[in-house]
């Protein structure tokens, strides 16, 4: 279901280097949690449990690696602090890591009568894991090792991708040059939300950036967009690869991205690079391992900045192309979900 089979089962199955057990007392076990389809008390037993056989067989190997809580929320929870305190007493706090999406707090972008070169805010502040403000004010220390987790590569739309660019493209290969650069793109600029969103809470700026790409037109009415949702969304959406929403992607030049207003990461951004379309996002702290402004992304700071980044690699291919074919190509050697389990699980 949703991360739990895209990232760790699918990352478990595909890595050369891990193997997934039903023996949790076996010699060198990490435990892998998504707490978010589980809790604590359960995970808590299993390890005390584990512990308690190791020590009455005199086992030379009395202690578990590791344990990795993934929390694949949209913001840190409680819960999951709370948690790593507990098993940090258990197995001691250097035997115990967290991965989490949200490095910052305080995102809030509102555009709400604001000007097109007004940047892009407040996008918050650097979140402070060495204390956790929880509610009803409770302050709760750090006990874990924080790694940053973004969503990466999907297996299933990768695959899927691959096998449109074959049947539909019998011509051009789908390795990375030829997707990138010699698949036919009629579609200058695409963006997958409604423009209608932008009066919806949480997505504002997902439904202005549409907008603007509409609007683009009337003033450049030889620019052809795509704007508007295709495929599936929310839970679906993320469990099944939508043919229109990859068709469309693989014929378009550019591919504008934004996050939800109040937190940051998301599948899209690796779904568009997945495309071999150039990738425009707001912007992320920090953009996925590896990903740079102008090397193999653009980042867009306020409306006005992406219509003027639109029209400069509408009218340079060669940059946009470059650019494009950096980001697929870091996406598929270091942003697959075996390489995020691994560098967690194996604290790389």
């Amino acid at each position: 279901i949703g991360e739990l089979r895209q990232i760790l089962r699918d990352g478990v199955d595909q890595s050369s280097r891990l193997q997934q057990t039903s023996d949790i007392d076996e010699h060198d076990v990490i435990f892998a949690v998504d707490l978010h389809r589980s809790n604590c008390d359960s995970i808590e037993a299993l390890i005390q449990d584990s512990l308690d056989r190791r020590k009455s067989t005199n086992s030379t190997n009395s202690t578990i690696r590791k344990v990795v809580i993934f929390d694949f929320t949209d913001g840190s929870q409680m819960d999951s602090w709370m948690c790593l305190e507990r098993l940090a007493l258990l197995l001691g706090k250097e035997r115990v890591l967290y991965g989490c999406r949200e490095f910052w707090k305080g995102r809030d972008i509102s555009l709400l009568d604001k000007p097109l070169d007004e940047p892009f805010g407040p996008l918050g502040e650097p979140r402070n894991f060495s204390n956790w403000q929880g509610y009803g004010n409770t302050t709760i220390s750090s006990s874990a090792n924080v790694h940053l987790l973004r969503y990466p590569v999907r297996s299933d739309m990768a695959d899927a991708m691959k096998k449109m660019i074959e049947d539909n493209y019998p011509n051009v290969s789908s390795s990375t040059n030829a997707r990138v650069s010699h698949l036919p793109r009629p579609i200058d600029v695409a963006s997958f939300t409604e423009v209608k969103h932008k009066m919806l809470p949480s997505i504002t700026l997902r439904g202005h950036v549409s907008e603007l790409i509409i609007n683009m037109t009337k003033a450049n009415p030889n620019i052809t967009v795509q704007v508007g949702q295709k495929g599936f969304v929310d839970e679906m959406g993320r469990s099944i690869p939508s043919v229109d929403y990859m068709r469309t992607m693989l014929k378009s030049k550019i591919v504008v991205t934004a996050q939800r207003d109040n937190h940051e990461d998301h599948y899209r951004f690796f779904e568009a690079i997945l495309s071999g379309a150039l990738v425009m996002t707001d912007p992320m702290h920090p953009l996925p391992m590896g990903y740079v402004h102008e090397k193999n992304v653009i980042v867009y700071e306020s409306l006005a900045e992406l219509k003027q980044r639109i029209l400069f690699y509408l009218s340079h291919p060669v940059e946009r192309i470059r650019i494009a074919k950096a980001g697929f190509e870091h996406a598929m050697e270091n942003h697959r979900s075996w390489h995020v389990v691994e560098r967690i699980l194996l604290d790389e």
